[in-house]
């Protein structure tokens, strides 16, 4: 068939008679129509759009729905929380206007049963500090200030005064390191004896581990997005591997969230 039999056939197929710069481009008019004809049921869903210059396209991806992506701030310093409600501060972290009631009640739960969970964590620790800084000043050899007389020291030189009050500061001293340093061993001792008592008992409903899913189905508002990209790579291969990522999704059924 003649070229220009062929462009006349494109541009009959062009329902908006488009003038193009170059009659090689012709072929652009008719791709609406021809894929419309060949594939009825893939145009659906305005799956063909126009580009910057006009020309009929397939859509490559959905359209973008920005959101905020400013991160809460995580506010770690109980001092800190408590003077912002003194202020009258809002220290609520801003995605839970996002959740709806029951998701609010269930985040709230955990939330307490965590810092219920962090103040018996502190207490313990503290309380097992003050025990060990107990003992470590027994035996210490400065017990007491029954070595210093404080009358005494009203009108002696003050370097004299120094040297008596030293020893009693580098004993203080080391029982304030010891106390750090204890401080540090015994919140490990703590996490570590709360962490088999878990494996003891078998289940935590707070906690997240894989045997602790159930079978309840997804939040479809919620989706699941895998994204590959690749550089000098074999592209069967990469994409052989997404197929079979897509394949065991379809087998447990959840493939509508991905």
């Amino acid at each position: 068939m003649p070229k220009t039999d062929i462009r006349a056939v494109h541009q009959a197929l062009d329902a908006e008679h488009r003038t193009w710069a170059r009659e090689d481009d012709s072929p652009q008019g008719s791709v609406k129509a021809r894929l419309e004809q060949a594939w009825p049921d893939s145009l659906a869903d305005g799956q063909l759009i126009k580009d910057d210059e006009g020309r009929d396209q397939l859509k490559a991806m959905p359209e973008a729905k920005r959101s905020s992506m400013f991160p809460d701030p995580w506010r770690t310093n109980p001092v800190g929380r408590f003077w912002d409600r003194l202020r009258g501060r809002d220290v609520t972290p801003r995605y839970l206007a996002r959740l709806t009631k029951e998701e609010q009640e269930s985040e709230q739960k955990w939330r307490t049963v965590g810092t219920i969970r962090r103040y018996i964590l502190l207490i313990l620790t503290l309380a097992q500090t003050v025990v060990a800084t107990w003992y470590m000043k027994t035996i210490l050899p400065y017990q007491g200030w029954a070595l210093i007389n404080p009358m005494d020291m009203v009108g002696q030189d003050l370097w004299v005064s120094f040297m008596q009050l030293l020893p009693y500061m580098l004993q203080t001293g080391i029982l304030i390191l010891f106390a750090v340093l204890f401080c540090w061993v015994s919140a490990g001792f703590w996490t570590a004896l709360m962490g088999f008592l878990q494996l003891l008992i078998g289940r935590d409903k707070y906690s997240i581990s894989a045997s602790t899913v159930g079978d309840e189905p997804l939040n479809p508002e919620h989706r699941t997005a895998l994204i590959m990209p690749i550089c000098n790579e074999d592209v069967n291969r990469v994409f052989a591997g997404l197929r079979c990522n897509v394949g065991i999704s379809k087998s447990h059924r959840e493939c509508q969230t991905l």
